[in-house]
């Protein structure tokens, strides 16, 4: 989900998640294999962003800070940045 003001210029704040991690998440317990659960959230992200559209190139910057992790497996960095060039016909 995104808000913000959209124009030419354009400024949003976001925020998501994982809808295949929610749709399939089972905290129930009555698998039999299953040894422990230890770190396995539903992933989630929030972030800002801006950028302008000077058609046909839109550039755009942004920042997020996410959650990912499972039970094998956990982001080294929980924040992160970056710069978008898109062309769009």
């Amino acid at each position: 989900m995104k808000l913000g003001y959209f124009n030419d210029f354009f400024i949003y704040a976001e925020l998501g998640l994982d809808l295949f991690e929610l749709a399939f998440k089972n905290d129930r317990g009555d698998n039999t294999y299953q040894i422990e659960k230890s770190n396995n959230d539903i992933d989630g992200y929030a972030g800002i962003g801006a950028g302008y559209h000077f058609k046909p190139f839109k550039i755009e910057v942004f920042t997020r800070a996410r959650q990912i992790d499972g039970d094998y497996w956990e982001a080294q960095e929980h924040i992160y940045s970056g710069v978008q060039l898109s062309f769009t016909f």
